[in-house]
């Protein structure tokens, strides 16, 4: 692997840490890290096909499910708002006024 792919790779999985300070390769600290780096291979796989499963709400009560998708309507966001709709498409239940929230 090329340096700079890991350094791009560090860059994208510490900046999920913020506002901690990021970590980056300039901080190594040791030989035993420059020898371990050496050792690390990159590798790309090609895909040729990606499948999805859909588990909202398996073997869940339509109480239980009503209820995931009225908690997520309390969280005010659009994208918590279709999580719910479809929640509520995917297993039949009574819709509730996109957000805001019910019962």
């Amino acid at each position: 692997m090329r340096t700079s792919q890991l350094g791009d790779l560090i860059e994208d999985q510490e900046s999920w840490l913020a506002p901690k300070q990021p970590w980056s390769l300039s901080r190594r600290a040791s030989a035993l890290f420059d020898e371990y780096l050496r050792l690390i291979q990159g590798l790309e796989i090609s895909i040729g096909r990606i499948d999805g499963m859909c588990k909202l709400g398996q073997n869940k009560s339509s109480a239980d499910m009503a209820s995931q998708a009225r908690a997520f309507r309390e969280r005010g966001t659009d994208s918590m708002d279709r999580l719910a709709d479809y929640i509520e498409r995917h297993n039949d239940l009574p819709g509730c006024e996109p957000g805001h929230g019910s019962g």
